[in-house]
């Protein structure tokens, strides 16, 4: 038999290759153990690996990577071997192993930063593609040391992309969902791409926990005029408005997610109470929604008992309350919990303004938190205080039409109605008349105007001076309100 040595010196390359493809260990070991210098050695092995790289036999290159790993000196052949191994696992469908041989591969010797970079966001996404979360976010931390160096735009987005999926598996859906929005406005990506991003966004901020955060990319996305182009349109809708969600809602939603966004989170053995109702959510859907449909109920009821919120959330009594007192804890729930009663009250949120604002500042957060407490603990006055702010502009509004097309006796007779209402509502209010001008006005020479004037009306029947109003009985006055207003109303 031909031993390698007289086979190499003859040149005989087609008996080497098939000898090589016969027993491709042996092969090898023997010509690294042959008493060749090195140059003459490594040009024989890239002989041997440029026909190992067109045979196209993945077996074959495997055994001559397991064999060349041992010599540092032929990693950039290994590199090579590895690189088309994982070509042909990935044209097999075996997108585990194409992943497994790119980490095999010795990252330094890579031609450029881009190169690594791209080697790094291809792992990444090959290990997405089989749920294999876990090993993708390691390669894409490290892709994340170098993603700065780089100006390659398509790169740049790939990593976007592949962090925005990361998280999602993560269950970082708010985090999520911002980076899919950002993708979504990318000019760089296919505008089926850009769809496609937005639908993905949509998706991670439904099933992100409900809260402050959640509602403000809802709104918008909600806002986004392409959200009506997605599948997912009209739960946005219900979600962003607020609305509680029916099974079937949620049912028609969860058709459209991946296996990791209904993946189960509770094994308890013991989840159901003597009623069959659950304590906790089983999977990531059932408690976004249970979650939502929880807020959803703060905005309809003042406050509700355990027992019927659980039938609502289709949770135990104990659930419920669970579920609830972990959102208040987390700040996302404004209510607390009355354990006696077994009753959840419902609270609007109160501002609070932390430091020393100073000046106009703490008036203008003083004034702010005065309306928001009083929109929650005194509707009607809140209503009445709308209502006033209504007729004030109304008026401003007319004047300003009979200022430009009719005389000027008319301008007195808007500000001697308004004067009226000022003085009616000071009344009932124990308000100073001039205060309160100058707060429903935009103006403080328009409040002026109002307080000093002393001008009558032609016609008997709305005849109101300074002094008469003083006169006028209080449920004259706010009579007169809801008149004046009708008058408005048809002058302007």
């Amino acid at each position: 038999m031909t031993s390698i040595e007289e086979i190499i010196d003859a040149k005989n390359y087609t008996l080497l290759f098939e000898q090589l493809d016969g027993n491709i260990a042996d092969t090898l070991n023997s010509i690294l153990s042959s008493n060749y210098n090195l140059i003459q050695k490594k040009s024989v092995v890239e002989q041997c690996t440029e026909h190992l790289i067109k045979s196209g036999l993945v077996k074959n290159i495997a055994s001559a990577c397991d064999i060349l790993s041992h010599y540092s000196l032929y990693d950039h052949l290994n590199n090579q071997l590895h690189i088309q191994a994982s070509d042909l696992y990935f044209n097999s469908d075996d997108l585990s192993s194409a992943a497994n041989e790119l980490t095999k591969l010795n990252f330094d010797l890579l031609e450029s930063i881009d190169s690594k970079l791209d080697t790094y966001i291809k792992i990444v996404r090959l290990y997405l593609e089989v749920d294999d979360s876990i090993s993708s976010e390691s390669y894409l931390n490290k892709a994340a040391t170098v993603i700065h160096t780089t100006t390659n735009k398509s790169l740049i987005l790939s990593f976007k992309l592949s962090q925005a999926r990361i998280l999602d598996y993560k269950r970082d859906f708010i985090r999520s969902a911002t980076i899919f929005q950002q993708l979504s406005y990318e000019a760089d990506l296919d505008y089926e791409d850009r769809l496609s991003s937005l639908s993905a966004a949509i998706v991670t901020a439904i099933l992100a926990p409900a809260g402050p955060k959640r509602s403000r990319i809802l709104a918008s996305l909600y806002r986004d005029e392409r959200s009506r182009s997605t599948q997912h349109h009209i739960i946005l809708e219900k979600v962003f408005l607020e609305r509680i969600l029916s099974a079937d809602d949620i049912a028609s939603f969860a058709e459209h997610l991946s296996a990791h966004q209904i993946a189960q989170i509770s094994y308890t053995h013991n989840n159901v109470d003597e009623q069959g109702a659950k304590h906790t959510p089983t999977n990531v859907l059932e408690r976004a929604m249970i979650e939502h449909n929880l807020l959803a109920a703060s905005k309809i009821f003042d406050n509700i008992t355990f027992t019927r919120l659980g039938a609502l959330l289709n949770l135990s009594s104990y659930g419920a309350e669970t579920i609830a007192s972990t959102m208040i804890v987390q700040s996302r729930l404004e209510a607390y919990i009355d354990q006696v009663d077994a009753v959840i009250v419902f609270t609007p949120s109160h501002a609070t303004h932390e430091g020393d604002l100073g000046g106009a500042a703490h008036v203008a957060a003083a004034q702010e938190d005065d309306r928001q407490f009083e929109a929650a603990y005194a509707p009607h006055t809140h209503g009445w205080d709308a209502q006033i702010k209504s007729v004030a502009s109304l008026i401003e509004a007319t004047a300003a039409k009979i200022e430009e097309k009719g005389p000027f006796h008319c301008v007195q007779l808007v500000c001697v109605l308004y004067f009226s209402i000022v003085r009616s509502v000071a009344w009932m209010t124990g308000s100073s008349e001039r205060m309160l001008a100058r707060t429903l006005t935009r103006d403080d020479i328009a409040a002026e105007i109002v307080i000093n004037a002393h001008v009558v009306h032609a016609k008997e029947d709305v005849i109101h001076t300074e002094e008469e109003a003083l006169k006028d009985e209080p449920s004259e006055r706010h009579n007169a309100y809801f008149h004046i207003k009708t008058y408005l109303t048809v002058v302007a």
